[in-house]
């Protein structure tokens, strides 16, 4: 439903196969956009950046602005570098609107760039609330997210979420978590380099389908660097100190008994990652797309796990945002999103206008349809969910970010196994 690491990388953990993960890292690959600096500069008449200045910054130190800006004075001006600054700013929640534009300098054949910002208000408020009935199972999901996205005016993050899955009928889906964390976007006024440290507790509660059991209480602290590549990319080295997980398993097996185990140890992960954001924003993106690509390596476990996400968006002329996502959900360099979604998925959005008053100011309804496999059962039998998810997305004065949305799905039984 949600990325392991927003509450916790327990020693159990889901693992994409490899073949699956290859197939959709071409794909993600492909969209990685790489242009040549000849090719930008080809045909234009050379510009020198004489100075670079912010405007509309009230309470943001334009520091913190430029520090998304991959030029300095003296530097020959990559048009295409300012459109990319743009959408890097525009993709944060810091900012209502960006504008990039040259003024003439005092100099011939010299620019003045001006980055013109509409400040967001700094304490983000986020909600989501999901009822879903998928795998024999009725559950209410209820998600927030409170943020201060402007510390000490430098754009440092304080950040606080929690979550609570509730069963409500038929298989047991329960989860419980919080996570707190705390994120400088310019570790050590590099402009590309991040930092987050972060604590995060949860107990979860799963029976699928084949009813086995897992219950997983989790408490850790960890921390991360990350260092942004090209445009968009970014490269990241995690390490998490699980003090605590507490694991009980139950399976049924195939002369109808019941097998328990139970475990408590604490382990060490490292985590190594790749991922890109080119979206043009965080709540309501238009174009562009999302991945990661995740290694974990943990001190209680043999094999590596292999996790990922991939999602490209999409807008065309009848302002319909369609969009396509393999895997998991990918968040960005700073935060795991939450999403419950299927291992594959395609849908679409249309907008929602503000209302006059101003309590809502924009928004949007989307409907996706997705395809997850889910194994076999006790006959051998090949599971495969299908389903559906509806729902509406409104930036609102009152209550900040809200996410409401219904999902049903069903499981149909294939040929069994040989």
């Amino acid at each position: 439903m949600h990325d392991d690491a927003e509450t916790g990388w327990f020693v159990v953990s889901k693992s994409v196969s490899s073949s699956a993960l290859l197939r959709w890292f071409v794909a993600l690959v492909a969209c990685l956009p790489l242009t040549s600096l000849a090719e930008r500069s080809a045909d234009r008449d050379v510009l020198v950046v004489d100075e670079l200045a912010c405007r509309g910054n009230a309470v943001t130190s334009c520091d913190f602005i430029l520090g998304h800006v991959y030029l300095a004075s003296g530097d020959i001006l990559d048009e295409e570098e300012l459109d990319n600054a743009r959408l890097r700013l525009a993709s944060l929640p810091s900012f209502q609107s960006v504008d990039v534009y040259l003024e003439r300098a005092s100099v011939r054949d010299h620019v003045r760039v001006v980055i013109d910002v509409k400040e967001a208000d700094p304490y983000v408020r986020e909600w989501l609330a999901g009822t879903s009935s998928r795998l024999e199972s009725l559950s209410q999901l209820l998600t927030g997210r409170l943020m201060h996205q402007n510390v000490f005016g430098t754009g440092k993050l304080f950040d606080v979420f929690a979550l609570a899955l509730i069963p409500l009928d038929g298989r047991e889906r329960r989860e419980f978590a919080a996570r707190v964390q705390y994120v400088d976007p310019h570790w050590r006024n590099s402009k590309r380099t991040f930092f987050i440290a972060g604590m995060a507790a949860g107990r979860s509660e799963y029976e699928n389908v084949q009813s086995s059991r897992l219950r997983v209480d989790n408490a850790a602290v960890d921390f991360k660097i990350g260092q942004r590549i090209f445009d968009f990319s970014y490269l990241s080295l995690d390490y998490r100190y699980n003090a605590l997980i507490d694991i009980e398993q139950s399976r049924v097996l195939p002369d109808g008994t019941m097998e328990r185990a139970a475990a408590s140890l604490d382990n060490h992960l490292i985590a190594a990652s790749y991922g890109w954001n080119s979206e043009d924003d965080p709540y309501f993106p238009t174009r562009g797309s999302r991945a990661y690509l995740r290694w974990i390596w943990a001190s209680t476990a043999h094999d590596m796990i292999t996790e990922g996400g991939f999602r490209k968006t999409w807008t065309t002329q009848s302002s319909t945002s369609w969009f396509v996502q393999i895997a998991d959900t990918p968040g960005t360099e700073y935060r795991q999103a939450v999403d419950e979604h299927f291992e594959w998925n395609a849908g679409f959005a249309r907008p929602i206008a503000g209302t006059n008053d101003g309590e809502v100011r924009r928004g949007r309804w989307y409907l996706s349809a997705g395809y997850s496999p889910q194994g076999s059962n006790a006959g051998g039998e090949r599971l495969r969910e299908f389903g559906l998810k509806i729902g509406v997305r409104l930036e609102t004065h009152s209550f900040g970010v809200v996410d409401l949305y219904v999902l049903a799905s069903d499981l149909a039984k294939g040929r069994s196994l040989p």
